[in-house]
């Protein structure tokens, strides 16, 4: 029900349940809810299907219902709507009238547009549709692609809204319009237009090179690139990383994400974390973004993985000497200098007299770790030993251990380092190693300190040293790359040979002896058994006499009554030993003297001393070499690894928890016949010991394992190191089983990444490189690409002749080039004379391998060194120089009339019209003897290169700052290279530039005033001396005022400066006569624009706010200027504008006669970057009655009459009545008959009119005859009386001369011809006379 328009009824009438051709009818009741009797009118339906039993109008009081009878009178089975209109006195309402057939009707929006959408991508759209029948009805959309909807069929109940969803996936970039069809069971479809644009996706991505850098092994670095959606729809992209080709396993680069969504014209980031894994390695992966329109890009990720640097403080502790039964201590400091965490282990037999405690751990990052030794000695004699320290993820460590034992009253030499440093050739390398010599000096720059020392890795240089060898017929090649090396460590020691110490027991400088087996497994034996004998052959394979001493671990040293039933005391054999505890493993004999080239055989058993324990332990076989010399010589050593158990058959073992990090090892890459290291920890989580040996069975020869067995105690770990010995070029992946406590199904599984190959390198623009002709000493540059296509780092260095080691020159000439990586190297070809060159280079490859270190306090450094063998390149470079010329346009540059002070912008074209590029330099010189102050030039581009058949435009910048006419020459020189360093050019094109520096100012063109004429306004005002400061300003910034900067108005600081305005006098008037105006015309004085402005004084440059208080004059003269301005006494209009050349403007000074007084007005006349001309308005206001004339110059100058002159012309003078009513005047004539009688009683001064009458504001000429009788100076002052008023004194002067010839024009001055302009001076009367009437001020 609605209530509207003062009555209530049903807001819809709806038939249901109906059948086509039959008439149905209804009630609609209307009630009337006003309190006023109102009268109903209605319509007929739109619809003619629909109409009422009666029509209107239906008069209704307050509270009565009506009842309208309703006909739906159906022909099809649709449905049908319309609309019953109600008008009423107080309103209208609107009644809805349906008919609803009894099936499914859908109902949904006419259209559904997608918009812009990526191809291959899918888009979807949310619509709804709904069933407005009165039945459950089955639906069905069909719509062709590529569109399509879900839910695409289903049941729709009565009223039921369904959201259904539309996807869109176009295949190509163009417009898709299609119609959706919904099929409903008996009744008709339903239609949408379905539209949408499929349009290609486009991005950027930035940068194009992510560097990591370095980055230490067990860490990991982590950048971002963007990218940057440049299209107008959403791009679905997708990220991945593309796998090494070398080690396809081994990622090193991980995204934060793979797939992403990017809005059109914005910015997305993707995180990229570096994690290298194989120490020494160069990574080099790329980053592939695609998306769904297959539209993609890609980005390079690089980076080098250093290894931790672990030092040692000491490479060699000497114990000295010691007593039998006695121990003494010392200490290692190890030094992490790196950013993590770096495990170690000393590799230390049980049987050593040195013990080491901790012997492994783990040291923080840049901090240091002290290590304790203890020499306890068993026996009296000479102990050394090489204890190694295993570091993850770095080369070894050593230390060289030295002591003695003595007993009694035996003595022996006592073995010394000294000792150790002689017997070990070629372990300790200076700089001076043989391996450094013999290269050749003229590779090596001249002067230069360098040292050919190899790239140290934890630095940011390489410094790198090749050498080897290439047959060339019968000669053999050497060559050495020379590049800077800094901070050297000052001693280099060959990893590989420790390395191969350490894995095969014994040096190879120092392999005396052949052990066969090295490994003895006694297996399971009950505790407090014996094993069988196990054979274990040595043979002497050197020409020296041996004595071999075997030393076997003691079980654990005890205290006093610890178990003491359970320990065997025996006495031991020889003068030098004493008594000892039996031992778990033994050999015997346990010494024994071998002959050249014989064999002993030694018997090992195994006896174990605890229940449920696993033994694992090194026997160390000393070598004591007899020799006639009588140097002492230190024991060498081979050791052999034993291993058992005391666990019975039937006794189960262990539950072991143990695990390998990392479970992946990857090696970097090996040279052919070289090997690299890895190191992998293994660690135990339990409580109990676990014993681990490594199944190298199935593994392939080119893998070795140290150690290959073991035992872990709890909560501990053990570094293992694996080796990789490069072979043929070719990837190896392998699986390293570790079979734990004995249990084949108890194992860790280590997978081993590993590759060997060959440096190769090529050069990618082929054997023929291609230069553009140019001309002579200018040079030609293009960049050629050196790729490496194998995973082994390189060393290149260009070989050319001297002839043309100046022709084509290579930046850089040498360097390294890491595995996968492309170097660009830029070569110059700069021809020293026309004709073509060509030259054949060859670029030196040879593989870098680590084989180095540098073990002391500073830091164990790798180090690089070159394979043995180089590789060669050979290409021809080919050019051709040529000779060429520049022109410069315009050959000159009229900048005419300019401001002083202010940079002037000029183009000038360089071209180039040779067929080669050419390189430029602009330079200038004056014309003129000028200071070099008095302007300055200057180019942007003042020297550069041209390419052929091009132009540049250079823009000069010409600032003068003096008055001045300005002549200067610019020169455009060619010039080389050579050249540019020894200074030389050569004269080829010049442009003459000249220029007019002035002021900007102005010039008074016309006058007027009113009641006088052009004449009378210019001498009244004298503006011959107002032009005369006018044109003084052309040439001078400041004339009278320093620039304005000081305040004009209240409390300025003008009153001193005035003495040099320009009075400009007004005259007089009576007091409310009318304003006096004159009218002057200015106009520019030269071809400058003039800004200019008349600045009143007080006047303010900005409003100032209402509460700021003005200040309040401080003496009379500045009460008198207040007077004027605030009354407007004295007005100008217009006060400020701008002229162009050529443009003058009508400026009027109004003096107003509002009171009576003398009155004064300072003002300036500015004009902008120019000068600053003080004025000072004056005038005067008389009373009314008085009256007064003024005359026309304060002293009456007559111009020179020759003597005898018998009819001399008349000269005037002007009077002027400037007030309100006739005046009368007269003049005296008594001092013009002075005169006469002092002249022979001739007249020779009369005036012709000396009485008469001046009407108001008028001008009166008094006529003047002057006849001079004597060649002298005549003045007289005549008095001119006015009746009823105030006279005035007219002083006249006047010179009589003799007769002579006429003269010409030769006697004038010349005047500055930048003062011509002026156009007063065309008259030589405004400019002579005043001076003239100067030279007569003393004539009386």
């Amino acid at each position: 029900m609605k209530k509207d328009g003062g009555f209530e009824c049903a807001s819809s009438v709806e038939w249901r349940k109906w059948v086509p051709g039959k008439e149905y009818r209804k009630v609609l009741h209307i009630k009337n809810i006003s309190r006023f009797v109102q009268t109903l009118n209605w319509e007929k339906p739109e619809c003619s299907l629909f109409y009422t039993e009666f029509s209107g109008p239906l008069r209704l009081n307050p509270g009565v219902t009506a009842t309208i009878g309703l006909i739906f009178k159906p022909l099809k089975a649709l449905d049908y709507e319309s609309e019953l209109h109600f008008a009423a006195t107080k309103g209208s309402f609107t009644v809805a009238l349906k008919g609803l057939y009894s099936a499914g009707h859908i109902h949904c929006q006419m259209l559904l547009d997608f918009g812009s959408c990526a191809v291959s991508a899918t888009t979807q759209q949310l619509f709804q549709f709904t069933n407005s029948g009165s039945e459950a009805t089955s639906f069905k959309w069909i719509v062709k692609p590529p569109f399509s909807i879900y839910p695409k069929a289903g049941q729709i109940k009565p009223g039921e809204t369904v959201l259904a969803t539309c996807y869109f996936s176009p295949e190509k970039a163009q417009l898709y319009c299609a119609q959706a069809t919904c099929i409903v069971l008996e009744n008709f479809p339903t239609t949408m237009s379905v539209n949408g644009t499929g349009k290609y996706t486009c991005f950027q991505i930035n940068p194009s090179i992510l560097d990591f850098g370095d980055v230490v092994v067990g860490s990991a670095q982590e950048l971002t690139f963007s990218i940057l959606n440049t299209s107008n729809v959403i791009a679905n992209i997708c990220v991945d990383v593309v796998e090494d080709c070398i080690h396809p396993c081994a990622a090193v680069f991980k995204l934060d994400l793979t797939e992403a969504s990017i809005l059109p014209n914005e910015h997305f980031s993707v995180k990229v974390l570096y994690s290298p894994l194989s120490a020494g390695s160069f990574s080099a992966g790329q980053i592939v973004v695609t998306s769904s329109s297959q539209y993609g890009g890609s980005l390079i990720c690089t980076g080098y993985a250093l290894r931790p640097s672990v030092s040692i403080s000491s490479t060699a502790i000497d114990f000295g000497s010691l007593a039998f039964g006695s121990s003494i201590s010392s200490s290692l400091l190890l030094f992490n200098t790196s950013k993590v965490h770096v495990s170690f282990q000393f590799m230390v037999s049980a049987a050593s007299v040195f013990k080491i405690h901790p012997e492994r751990g783990v040291i923080r990052p840049e901090s240091n770790l002290s290590v304790c030794l203890e020499f306890r000695p068993g026996e009296a004699r000479n102990f050394y030993s090489r204890i190694f320290c295993v570091v993850q993820d770095q080369h070894l460590l050593y230390c060289d251990l030295v002591g003695s034992c003595f007993l009694g009253t035996v003595s022996f030499p006592t073995l010394q380092l000294p000792h150790i440093t002689k017997q070990r050739p070629a372990v300790v390398h200076g700089f001076q190693s043989a391996s450094f010599a013999g290269v050749l000096e003229n590779n090596a720059p001249q002067g230069s300190n360098n040292m050919p020392i190899c790239a140290y890795e934890n630095s940011s240089e390489f410094c790198t040293s090749v050498s080897g060898g290439s047959s060339v017929g019968d000669h053999k090649i050497k060559s050495q790359i020379w590049l800077p090396v800094e901070n050297i460590a000052e001693r280099l020691c060959i990893a590989e040979e420790i390395w191969e110490e350490y894995f095969s027991g014994r040096s190879r400088q120092l392999d005396f002896v052949e052990i066969s087996p090295e490994t003895l497994n006694f297996g399971d034996i009950p505790h407090l058994q014996k094993s069988e004998k196990r054979e274990v052959l040595v043979r002497n394979v050197s020409e020296k006499t041996i004595f071999c001493l075997w030393q076997t671990p003691d079980i654990p040293w005890l205290q006093e009554g610890e178990h003491a039933s359970t320990v065997q005391v025996v006495q031991s054999k020889g003068p030098w030993k004493k008594e000892k505890l039996i031992e778990v493993f033994q050999v015997s004999p346990q010494e024994a003297t071998l002959s050249p080239k014989s064999s002993v055989t030694f018997h090992v058993t195994f006896a174990p001393n605890e229940k449920r324990k696993f033994y694992v332990e090194t026997l160390d076989l000393y070598m004591y070499i007899n020799s006639d010399d009588s140097h002492i010589r230190p024991p060498y050593q081979a050791t052999i690894q034993v291993s058992g158990n005391s666990f019975s058959s039937d006794q189960q073992k262990y539950l072991p928890q143990a695990y390998c990090f990392p479970s992946i090892l990857v090696f970097p890459p090996a040279l052919q016949g070289s090997c690299v290291y890895q190191t992998l920890a293994l660690r135990n989580q339990g409580c109990t010991p676990v014993r681990f040996s490594f199944d190298t069975s199935s593994l392939s020869c080119l893998f070795s394992v140290k150690p290959s067995q073991g035992v872990l105690e709890e909560k501990s770990f053990h570094l293992i190191t694996v080796r990789f010995e490069g072979g043929n070029s070719s990837s190896h992946v392998a699986n390293l089983p570790c079979i734990l406590n004995d249990n084949s199904n108890e194992k860790i599984l280590v997978t081993l990444i590993a590759r060997s190959d060959n440096p190769k390198v090529e050069l990618e623009e082929g054997n023929l490189i291609l230069f553009k002709p140019t001309n002579v000493g200018v040079p030609s540059e293009r960049t050629i690409r050196l790729q490496n296509i194998s995973s082994i780092p390189a060393v290149f260095n260009w070989i050319i002749s001297k002839e043309m080691a100046d022709v084509f020159i290579f930046k850089p000439h040498n360097g390294i080039i890491l595995g996968n990586q492309q170097v660009h190297v830029t070569c110059s070809f700069c021809p020293t004379s026309p004709k073509g060159f060509r030259a054949d280079v060859s670029c030196l490859i040879a593989a870098v391998v680590e084989r180095s270190t540098c073990n002391s306090r500073h830091g164990a450094t790798v180090t690089r060194f070159s394979g043995p063998e180089i590789s060669k390149i050979v290409a021809v470079f080919q050019g051709e120089g040529r000779e060429g010329s520049l022109n410069i346009e315009p050959r000159s540059l009229e900048l005419e009339t300019i401001f002083v002070g202010f940079p002037q912008r000029r183009k000038i074209t360089i071209s180039n019209p040779s067929e080669a590029r050419m390189n430029y330099t602009l330079s200038f010189s004056s014309l003129k003897e000028t200071n070099n102050e008095e302007y300055k030039l200057k180019f942007d581009n003042c020297q550069g290169s041209i390419p052929s058949h091009s132009s540049r435009d250079v823009t000069i910048t010409f600032k003068p700052n003096v008055v001045s006419r300005f002549a200067v020459c610019i020169s455009c020189n060619t010039i080389s290279s050579m050249d540019l360093e020894e200074g030389r050019a050569e004269l080829m094109a010049q442009c003459i530039l000249s220029a007019k520096a002035l002021f900007p100012s102005l010039t008074i063109c016309g006058a007027r005033g009113e009641g006088f004429s052009q004449a009378q306004t210019w001498r009244k005002l004298r503006l011959e001396v107002f032009e005369l400061l006018l044109a003084e300003a052309e040439t001078k910034q400041d004339v009278g005022l320093k620039g304005c900067q000081d305040l004009f108005g209240l409390g300025g600081t003008f009153g001193e400066r005035w003495s040099s305005s320009f009075n400009f006098c007004f005259g007089r008037g009576h007091v409310a006569s009318k304003p006096t105006v004159f009218t002057l015309v200015f106009k520019t004085r030269n071809d400058l624009p003039v800004s200019w402005k008349i600045r009143l004084w007080n006047d303010k440059d900005v409003d100032l706010e209402n509460w700021v208080e003005e200040p309040e004059p401080v003496n009379e003269k500045e009460h008198v200027y207040m007077n004027v301005r605030e009354q407007g006494l004295i007005q100008v209009f217009p006060r400020e504008g701008h002229l162009n050349p050529g443009e003058n403007v009508q400026i009027k000074f109004i003096y107003r006669h509002y009171m009576e007084g003398a009155h004064v007005f300072p003002a300036i006349l500015q004009t902008k970057n120019g000068c600053a001309l003080p004025l000072m308005f004056s005038g005067e206001t008389l009373y009314r009655n008085f009256t007064s004339v003024s005359l026309e110059t304060a002293t009456f100058t007559l111009r020179p009459i020759e003597v005898g002159h018998t009819n001399p012309p008349l000269q005037t003078f002007e009077l002027r009545n400037d007030g309100n009513s006739e005046v009368n005047y007269k003049v005296d004539p008594s001092p013009l008959r002075n005169l006469q009688q002092e002249n022979y009683g001739f007249e020779v001064l009369a005036c012709l009119n000396p009485v008469g009458s001046i009407p108001p504001n008028e001008t009166l000429l008094l006529n003047w005859r002057f006849q001079p009788i004597e060649a002298k100076c005549y003045a007289v002052d005549v008095f001119i009386s006015v009746e009823h008023g105030e006279g005035v004194m007219l002083p006249i002067q006047g010179v009589g001369i003799d007769k002579i010839a006429p003269r010409g024009m030769d006697h004038e001055e010349k005047l500055d011809p930048l003062l011509t302009s002026c156009e007063w001076l065309c008259s030589r009367e405004l400019c002579v006379w005043p001076l003239l009437s100067i030279s007569l001020k003393g004539c009386h």
